[in-house]
């Protein structure tokens, strides 16, 4: 077995296999990271370590209720 990388492309790639992995943006993967690394409680829990994570589960539902022009957020879901 060869321990070379594969030659680059020298076409863009196109990756269509997004069911078990995808890649997010920067600015995404920071505001996640405290809930990554510290604040990694379970949201639906009423102990300290879930209020943290409740919170901002509260706050990204209410902005993503706020760009799609929607007022009761509790219709929106994260799964």
């Amino acid at each position: 077995m060869s321990s070379q990388s594969p030659a680059p492309f020298t076409n863009p790639v196109i990756y269509l296999d997004y069911n078990a992995t995808t890649p997010i943006d920067k600015a995404v993967a920071d505001a996640m990271w405290p809930y990554l690394t510290t604040h990694f409680g379970n949201a639906g829990s009423e102990h300290f370590y879930g209020i943290e994570p409740k919170l901002a589960l509260s706050l990204a539902r209410r902005r993503v209720a706020d760009l799609l022009a929607v007022e009761d957020d509790s219709t929106i879901i994260f799964n």
